[in-house]
């Protein structure tokens, strides 16, 4: 993998995030804890989850060891 395919990688996952987030944002308070009957109960456990992956592969990416 090059450096230039790498950028296009990251600047895509920069968007989706981006886009996600604005989504979340238009939902009430009700609408983002409500049973989904997905792999998460709610928007709101995909995000911890999704934000919990980003934060994983960035401390990987910085040659660090998370432990919880």
């Amino acid at each position: 993998m090059n450096s230039g395919y790498a950028r296009t990688l990251v600047d895509y996952h920069d968007w989706a995030r981006d886009r996600m987030l604005e989504a979340v944002l238009a939902l009430g308070d009700d609408e983002d804890n409500c049973a989904l009957g997905s792999s998460f109960p709610s928007v709101r456990d995909t995000l911890r989850h999704t934000f919990g992956a980003e934060v994983v592969w960035l401390c990987r990416w910085q040659g660090e060891s998370l432990t919880w």
